[in-house]
């Protein structure tokens, strides 16, 4: 594994105890984000990702070892907003006029 492997799974394995925190703050509340929970995850990641080569459904599409058609749930785990800056039609970028592009960052919970 690598250190952008790392870094990623790190990434996700944060956002999802940080829900599972946020979500059950009676049950969970400052004991479920923490160093060795998060070692944990990394080691349950590496072992199944790595050792025993099992991969997200998402993972499995991108790579088109199944189709982009199959039934999945997704989470929207960020939005990001643009601003496009739109030329009008025959003129150079002058008078610009700008619209907002809205993209999702999807998650299969893989994580």
């Amino acid at each position: 594994f690598t250190a952008k492997w790392i870094q990623n799974h790190y990434r996700w394995i944060v956002w999802k105890l940080a829900a599972m925190e946020r979500r059950f703050p009676e049950q969970l509340g400052g004991r479920y984000l923490n160093y060795r929970h998060i070692l944990s995850q990394l080691k349950g990641r590496y072992e199944k990702e790595l050792r025993s080569a099992k991969r997200s459904a998402v993972r499995k599409v991108l790579n088109r070892d199944v189709s982009a058609g199959i039934p999945m749930i997704l989470c929207v785990s960020q939005i990001l907003r643009f601003k496009l800056k739109l030329p009008k039609d025959g003129e150079e970028i002058v008078g610009e006029k700008s619209v907002e592009e809205i993209r999702l960052e999807l998650t299969d919970g893989w994580y």
